[in-house]
């Protein structure tokens, strides 16, 4: 599961609104801020989990 910042749920209900009024333009604004701040918060790609070492015997 990813965690994203508030900032973007908060761009992500104003999305979901503007899409319940029909703005497009407005949906489409406020998805590009989200994913804005997704970028700026997340430098590099980072895994889910951690990879294991190989067991030796």
């Amino acid at each position: 599961m990813i965690c994203y910042p508030l900032g973007v749920a908060s761009h992500l209900a104003i999305a979901c609104d503007c899409f319940r009024r029909g703005d497009l333009d407005g949906a489409q604004a406020a998805l590009a801020r989200a994913t804005a701040l997704v970028r700026d918060e997340r430098p590099g790609h980072v895994a889910a989990s951690p990879a294991r070492p190989a067991r030796q015997s």
